[in-house]
């Protein structure tokens, strides 16, 4: 018998009311401490003074098991302790939650200062179900976090329901990643937030949902306070579920630190927000120069704020268009926006848009260009307005000029694929071209629109470009 186990079965010195506490010693386990009961709580002394040492007999086994099947097990904890293990042969999984509800797991070290691997063995292995938090855990292992269907419960949303993972180190093996969700499972209210790390390992959340049952869709998928690094070539972040998943947010996320992985990758998401997220990476880990931050398709839609990407990193965007856009700061790979909205052309529930960049913009350009007091247009000059080409309906130009000698002018204007019309502005702005004025010119084509300047002076200006 080990000495937990004396610890566990001695209710009179261990169990008080629900709670075993485990004194301060390194405890020999090689069989599955099985948990089934409703409110059983672990307490140990502290990471590294309550330490388990596991020597599985055979594969695939937890230490703890807490399992209080056909039914949900309620409301159990296990706090302030760690796991260890010298073998690095056989499967072992530190704790097993099937189907429970309401628990607690915090201050807990699995795999730093021994072993966690051998035959992808698992730091938490979670099957199913709610209203759960893992909090303040350091894991070493093969595969530190791994979620799987919910054996007791065949419907949707069962799996991963309600949870919330907080001031996480995980360290993955080099072929693993640091959280995995098995394909066919389902998850609802996802969040992690705090401050977290995905120390290594090949990528940090991967989740290949190709499965088209249970029915049901996931939904509201948020990661806040997370950072990856001296990951081996897989995805900070992997998301592409079939069934789809409504809203996912990520917010103060950082991967790349100029290592050899690759950024974020999503598919199936609605309603995506990334905010305040940076890709710095210079490779994909397969090739030089080949760093790819972002790579979205089949994405209802997707809004970006104050996001940096790698100079020479890749932006995949598939099927989507950008509706709008707003730079307001230096440029890294290409031209970076402050703030962005793409949709995806099968999308018909979003038609206008509007797209605002400093110092211009390139012709035929979707959507459209703000430029504001960083340029200027000599007298007798031109410049070319991108508009969305043949594919607009609708453009609707507002201009504004400042010239020499107090000379203002400005105005609005409606243009469609058979007219021009000036809405409202000074005596100076017109839609005709002529002399003495500030003119939207098109006679190049309403899908090639150009701002002249016969004012006699030279004129510093702006517009911005409304389109459907």
């Amino acid at each position: 018998m080990s000495l937990l186990t004396e610890v566990v079965t001695d209710r009179r010195k261990a169990f008080r009311d629900g709670r075993i506490y485990v004194p301060r010693g390194t405890y020999n386990i090689s069989s599955t401490i099985t948990v089934n009961k409703h409110r059983v709580h672990f307490e140990g002394d502290g990471v590294w003074a309550t330490t388990i040492n596991f020597a599985p007999a055979v594969s695939g086994i937890p230490v703890f098991d807490f399992n209080s099947s056909p039914g949900v097990n309620f409301q159990s904890s296990l706090r302030r302790m760690s796991f260890i293990s010298t073998n690095t042969l056989l499967k072992k999984v530190a704790v097993r939650l099937t189907d429970v509800s309401g628990f607690v797991m915090e201050d807990v070290a699995i795999g730093p200062g021994g072993n966690w691997t051998g035959g992808d063995s698992i730091g938490i292995q979670i099957r199913g179900r709610d209203l759960s938090t893992l909090s303040r855990l350091s894991i070493a292992a093969d595969m530190p976090i791994k979620v799987e269907h919910n054996a007791n419960y065949t419907g949707p949303l069962e799996d991963l329901d309600l949870w919330h993972f907080e001031d996480l180190s995980l360290f993955a093996a080099s072929n693993r990643y640091c959280i995995t969700v098995d394909d066919g499972a389902q998850l609802g209210d996802f969040v992690m937030d705090g401050a977290n790390d995905f120390i290594s390992g090949m990528g940090g959340f991967y989740w290949n949902d190709t499965a088209t049952t249970p029915p049901g869709q996931a939904y509201r998928f948020v990661m806040r306070n997370t950072r990856s690094e001296n990951l081996t070539g897989g995805w900070a972040v992997y998301l592409s579920v079939a069934r789809g998943i409504r809203h996912v947010t990520l917010d103060h996320v950082a991967a790349g630190a100029g290592e050899a992985w690759k950024g974020f990758y999503f598919r199936g998401a609605a309603y995506l927000s990334l905010n305040n997220v940076e890709y710095t990476g210079t490779s994909d880990g397969i090739g030089t120069n080949n760093a790819i931050g972002l790579d979205i398709d089949n994405v209802l839609s997707a809004s970006f704020q104050n996001c940096f990407w790698q100079w020479d990193s890749v932006r995949n965007m598939g099927n989507m268009r950008r509706l709008f856009a707003l730079n307001q700061s230096f440029g890294s790979n290409g031209t970076v926006y402050t703030t962005e909205h793409w949709e995806s052309d099968a999308n018909t529930n979003m038609t206008a848009g509007m797209v605002m960049q400093i110092g211009g913009g390139t012709p035929g350009t979707t959507g459209a260009n703000l430029v504001g007091g960083s340029g200027t247009l000599a007298n007798g000059a031109q410049i070319q307005i991108p508009t969305a080409g043949a594919g607009a309906k609708v453009l609707y130009i507002q201009v504004f000029c400042n010239g020499t000698g107090g000379r203002t002018e400005g105005g609005t204007a409606l243009l469609s694929s058979t007219s021009v019309t000036k809405l409202n502005g000074t005596a100076g702005f017109d839609v005709v071209a002529g002399t003495n004025r500030i003119a939207i010119d098109t006679t190049g084509g309403w899908w090639n629109v150009v701002l002249r300047n016969t004012t006699g002076v030279e004129m510093s200006f702006g517009y911005t470009l409304w389109w459907i």
